[in-house]
């Protein structure tokens, strides 16, 4: 059964139409139809810093695991006084200092990372590192940052890295008080990623608030369990999952980050699994499918379907995509409408099965529910072709 939502759950209201919608069409022949989608895997070649003028004037460690290491400096400050030019920069590995003709083979200012696409403050430069920078650790200082009161990022870019982090949540749109695991592994690494390796949290929608992830190892992965139902956010949006992995693997330190977007979705309203089919009086062969919806919270919601069925060989095939949307103010049906007109169209003939049912909250733009095989249609006493 639905469980009521906290009190403190604030509702976007974006479509509030009354009418009713409906709305079919035959497919294109031959159409082959996705699985339901895959979630997204993020998959990382770099690292984020985030560090003080001080620590940047003292001197900042990174590990570099392959040649043309990008590195990306940003200051917090947009005021100009606080940019570095690169000939403040200094890169020191194994004791030994280098100017910045020598540590970096191409360097950019924000005006053309800004061309580049890149979405960067006006004081930002970027570095590549040049190959007569050896592989292993190496030290990034500005010693004329020394007392300055702010901050700067550092990004670290490894674009030819075999080293790479793979991060995956378990679905990208979960009801409120469903379980999501986050999934991370790494290649290029010679031993199994352990859960000592990883940390992260997941972030709300509006920032404001924060959840600590704690993995746990399961085979060459690690993952961490959450409970969505503490997951509450007054800001609309897509919560964020984000990952950071510090591994030391013969003796080299890698560090990668990642981050993964996902939907907290309240669960107001639901399929309650019943459907009625009818065969409609003012056309023999045509019949529709109403599906009762229990309602928490009044709303548009959608109803959608893509109705199958045999192609005159044995074989299933898509025929008829048909969605019907309505504004209920409590539970009740949701009928979907398939023409005789419309199957002969489509070339498919009883058995016929519904495939990837749909349930939407049009009013909060939130998918609720998403079967990829839903049901087969009862063998229609007036409609049968074989």
């Amino acid at each position: 059964a639905l469980v009521a939502l906290p009190s403190d759950v604030a509702l976007p209201s974006i479509n509030n139409r009354r009418e009713t919608v409906r709305y079919s069409h035959v497919l294109e022949s031959g159409l082959v139809l996705d699985s339901i989608s895959q979630p997204f895997l993020a998959q990382s070649r770099e690292y984020w810093l985030d560090i003080t003028a001080d620590q940047l004037a003292s001197g900042v460690t990174l590990p570099v695991t392959t040649h043309g290491a990008i590195l990306r400096l940003s200051p917090l400050s947009a005021n100009p006084i606080d940019a570095i030019s690169v000939d403040q920069i200094e890169l020191i590995q194994s004791g030994q200092s280098m100017d910045s003709a020598t540590a970096f083979d191409r360097i950019a200012g924000a005006q053309v990372l800004k061309a580049a696409g890149m979405s960067v403050g006006e004081q930002s430069i970027a570095m590549r590192l040049s190959d007569q920078v050896e592989l292993g650790q190496v030290m990034l200082k500005s010693a004329s940052v020394s007392g300055r009161d702010m901050g700067y990022v550092l990004h670290v870019f490894e674009p030819e890295s075999t080293q790479v982090l793979n991060l995956q949540t378990s679905s990208t749109n979960v009801l409120a008080g469903q379980s999501l695991t986050v999934l991370a592994s790494m290649e290029g690494i010679s031993n199994e990623l352990s859960s000592s390796d990883v940390s992260g949290y997941v972030v709300s929608p509006d920032g404001q608030t924060t959840f600590p992830l704690t993995f746990s190892n399961t085979g060459s992965a690690v993952l961490a369990n959450l409970d969505t139902s503490t997951l509450h956010s007054a800001g609309e949006g897509l919560w964020e999952a984000h990952t950071f992995v510090r591994r030391r693997g013969t003796g080299q330190l890698v560090m990668r980050d990642a981050k993964v977007a996902f939907a907290v979705t309240p669960a107001t309203a639901r399929l309650n699994g019943q459907v009625l089919m009818t065969e409609r009086t003012s056309n023999a062969d045509s019949f529709s499918m109403s599906l009762q919806v229990e309602v928490l919270v009044p709303g548009r919601y959608e109803v959608s379907a893509i109705v199958s069925g045999d192609d005159g060989y044995g074989r299933q095939v898509p025929g008829v995509m048909t969605m019907t949307a309505s504004w209920l103010d409590q539970s009740g049906s949701l009928s979907l409408e398939v023409s005789a007109e419309q199957l002969l169209e489509a070339g498919i003939q009883p058995p016929y099965n519904v495939r990837h049912l749909t349930l939407k909250d049009q009013t909060r733009m939130s998918t609720l529910w998403r079967q990829a095989q839903a049901f087969e249609v009862p063998t229609l006493t007036k409609y049968d072709r074989r």
